[in-house]
């Protein structure tokens, strides 16, 4: 009987909208298969979703749901189906309200040859989704064998496990013969991302300095496209990969979907387009772990360095780190996209500079470390501007003319380690949470430090007046007027009232986000504001 190479993934998705009722919330079960043997082949199975039972007790438990389906596999034999579009037998797919704490079982049967027995596995909670537990091959893949082995070193320098790009086009593969690619338009880095994908290797482009230049030159004439992976690794030694100036419009390398990926770039990307030199926007799902969606998730990415272009972060971006070491010129060096998920992640850049639009421009994103030191160069571009939350800053921001740092009105959380803040900050911010931490030697009337900070007039009797500064604030009484009482707001505006007359010279310290509210019956109080590092 010919032997079947099957792979299986599922996968229980539960939708997370709170306003819906339990009834829109069906379970999403993706199933994927991989048999060479039915390559366009179509094939008939029987899906369903069981709750209870023992784990190779097929048929064992209370069946939720059942349907027919038909299976469309490609040239290779991979076929790939989401249960619920098929012909529904019985029931319907599990909802919300069952939680992520059932047992619950997927049994997949093929319809003909005398109705084979069903295959049973079982579904565990992980995160919001429910993945198989006990997922067996019928056979593995047969491993990749090597001669010499893998350990034995070659006169030739292959390795294993590795695809190398030469300067001059050709790609060594993992076992030692070459591609040659005599018409490519980017000088084989294309051709070495795609081998690397289908090939299941890891890729090397081969570098180092040449006589009267840096770097060893990649011409490259049609954009760059890293292709969706998941345990993968990129190096390279010290390269130049020159953007043809042809490409206006697109970005210039395009990082996909990566789960558990490294990107070591180790030299320079020369961009002059209109677009990013680098564009981390994850369009396709990832190769194995397809129930996640389009992600970049614990993956770390280093580049020396960006020339003439930026860094783009579009779409989900999670749990991952990026440095790199300079990003020089063009209109914007880091830009968040809006609505993008970008979350809990590390950048790091020690030199930003020379951008003639915008430095950082942060317009979505919660729980990002950042680390970057702007300079504008000659250039009059605004270094900063963030409507994240919850970020976490060390920087050093020189501007010219421009503000160095601008708050949008949705930036809240935030903490700003600032080792210099030229050009001082606009304060946009509605919800007074940011905290700036200052240098005491940076100018006053720039930071708005000390009596430096805006003074707000005394509200009417009774009426909060709220510190909306990043920094805590010193309210000092200078004539008490005909004050009866006052009353302290914190963060969550709740009020302590004191009922006291003031003192001149009496002082009050506001955190970002508390209230002072003067009683007064007669002259109002009068007061000076000073802020604190």
């Amino acid at each position: 009987m010919t032997k079947r190479l099957l792979r299986l993934f599922l996968a229980l998705l539960v939708p997370g909208c709170p306003l819906a009722s339990p009834a829109e919330q069906p379970a999403r079960i993706h199933y994927q298969e991989l048999d060479p043997a039915r390559a366009d082949r179509p094939w008939s199975v029987e899906f369903s979703v069981w709750e209870g039972g023992a784990s190779n007790g097929v048929d064992s438990g209370k069946v939720l749901f059942r349907e027919k389906a038909e299976l469309q596999p490609d040239s290779t034999g991979f076929a790939q189906y989401w249960l619920g579009n098929g012909t529904r037998l019985l029931g319907a797919l599990p909802e919300q309200r069952l939680g992520l704490e059932k047992v619950l079982f997927v049994q997949v049967r093929d319809l003909g040859n005398g109705q084979p027995a069903a295959r049973r596995f079982a579904l565990g909670a992980i995160d919001q989704a429910y993945v198989v537990q006990n997922m067996r091959f019928k056979s593995w893949p047969a491993p990749k064998r090597y001669h010499p082995d893998f350990k034995t070193v070659l006169p030739d320098q292959i390795r294993r496990g590795v695809a190398v790009l030469y300067p001059d086009g050709r790609v060594q593969k993992e076992d030692g013969s070459f591609l040659r690619f005599t018409n490519s338009m980017t000088s084989g880095v294309q051709e070495l991302f795609d081998y690397c994908a289908s090939g299941n290797v890891d890729g090397y482009i081969v570098g180092g300095s040449v006589p009267h230049s840096q770097q060893v030159v990649y011409q490259i004439k049609a954009p760059l496209h890293l292709h969706p992976a998941q345990g993968f690794t990129l190096e390279t030694g010290s390269i130049l990969l020159a953007i043809s100036t042809n490409i206006v419009n697109e970005n210039g390398l395009t990082i996909d979907s990566c789960m558990m990926v490294n990107i070591f770039i180790r030299g320079l990307i020369v961009y002059r387009g209109n677009g990013y030199a680098v564009a981390v926007q994850p369009h396709e799902l990832l190769p194995l772990d397809t129930f996640v969606g389009r992600t970049v998730v614990d993956t770390d990415v280093e580049i020396t360095s960006l020339a003439g272009g930026g860094i783009l972060f579009d779409g989900s971006i999670n749990f991952s780190r990026f440095a790199v070491s300079e990003i020089n010129g063009g209109k914007v060096g880091v830009h968040v996209t809006p609505g993008s998920s970008f979350s809990n992640n590390k950048f790091t850049c020690m030199h930003v500079h020379g951008h003639s639009q915008t430095g950082l421009w942060i317009e979505a994103g919660a729980r990002n470390t950042w680390e970057i030191n702007y300079h504008p160069d000659g250039m009059d571009p605004t270094p900063v501007i963030t409507a994240a939350t919850d970020d976490l800053w060390f920087a050093a921001i020189g501007a010219n003319t421009k503000p160095g740092l601008i708050l949008r009105p949705t930036a809240s959380g935030n903490q700003f380690h600032l080792m210099a803040l030229g050009g001082g900050f606009v304060n946009q911010a509605l919800r007074p949470s940011n905290r700036f931490y200052v240098a005491s030697d940076q100018p006053a009337g720039l930071s708005k430090l000390g009596f430096s900070v805006e003074q707000p007039a005394v509200a009417a009797s009774g009426v909060s007046t709220v510190n909306r500064n990043p920094y805590p604030v010193i309210v000092t009484i200078l004539t008490p007027g005909a004050a009866t009482g006052w009353a302290l707001a914190d963060v969550y505006q709740t009020p302590q009232k004191i009922a006291a007359p003031l003192s001149a010279g009496q002082s009050m310290t506001l955190m970002p986000g508390e209230g002072l509210a003067l009683d007064y019956t007669g002259p109002a109080p009068t007061w000076a504001w000073r802020a604190v590092p």
